[in-house]
């Protein structure tokens, strides 16, 4: 009986002829590149999550600290936590004039090596948070 079953599916795989269908060559590299590029992109991506999370409880203590050389140390505090560096123009820390909002920006590249194809893909981030003051 698994051997029918095994059989059926083998079909289903293969044409009258016992060659593989195109359309399940297709699937195949379609579920493989997929597989690949989750690989790939992935990482960067969950980083930059993470960075924009520590960025956010940052903006919540400037409820409390309100001197941007402290909110940019603790930035950077928060960087070595996830193992990131970011050059000091990447973040700009801005206050409103009256300091009613704080504005947090922060511009960075990461650079992802297509590893068998020997070449790279620059990935750009933007995170913008603002935090007003009630």
């Amino acid at each position: 009986m698994g051997t029918h079953v095994h059989q059926n599916k083998l079909k289903r795989l293969c044409s009258q002829s016992g060659r593989i269908n195109l359309v399940t060559i297709i699937i195949i590299a379609v579920v493989v590149g997929a597989v690949y590029c989750g690989i790939i992109f992935a990482p960067p991506y969950i980083e930059h999550y993470k960075f924009e999370s520590k960025l956010a409880a940052v903006a919540n203590l400037s409820h409390r600290v309100k001197d941007e050389e402290k909110l940019r140390t603790e930035i950077e505090r928060e960087l070595k936590t996830l193992g990131m560096e970011l050059p000091y123009e990447a973040i700009q820390i801005r206050f409103g004039p009256m300091n009613e909002w704080v504005e947090f920006t922060a511009k960075y590249a990461r650079v992802v090596k297509l590893v068998p194809f020997g070449s790279e893909v620059t990935l750009h981030f933007d995170s913008l948070i603002v935090e007003r003051f009630d």
